[in-house]
């Protein structure tokens, strides 16, 4: 099965859920080993997909996107405090980083949802049987 880069996201976070609701504080020792189980294939199953994912981000170029955009927000917020401290010949450059920014979250979007990645069937499974997928 293949889903975008954003749906992964967004079942990685189901997959951690999931993983959190689990509990492993039983007083029944018989249950202890069944849930441990199902703790190691979710686990399993998001470090897969956390690697496909990682993988994908370079291949589609989002990495270095995110890269830039996290300097960009550096910029933005080292141009913001001198703009408020009254050096209003920044406000122009200011602008121009806020209009890249946007530009690359927008391409950062389009990215996620044009590129896939593939779940392996047993990992399918896995996420089915946790009424996950």
């Amino acid at each position: 099965m293949s889903i975008n880069l954003r749906k992964a996201a967004t079942l990685q976070e189901q997959i951690r859920q999931a993983i959190s609701d689990i509990n492993l504080d039983t007083e029944l020792s018989n249950e202890l080993p069944e849930r441990l189980t199902r703790v190691e294939e979710l686990e399993s199953v998001l470090y897969s997909l956390r690697d496909k994912v990682g993988k994908a981000n370079v291949e589609t170029g989002v990495s270095t996107l995110l890269t830039k955009r996290v300097q960009l927000n550096t910029l933005i917020g080292r141009y913001e405090k001198l703009v408020r401290n009254g050096y209003e010949e920044y406000k122009s450059k200011l602008s121009d980083f806020r209009r890249e920014r946007v530009v690359i979250s927008e391409n950062i979007l389009e990215l996620n949802v044009s590129s896939t990645v593939v779940i392996t069937d047993a990992d399918l499974d896995i996420l089915t049987n946790e009424n996950i997928l």
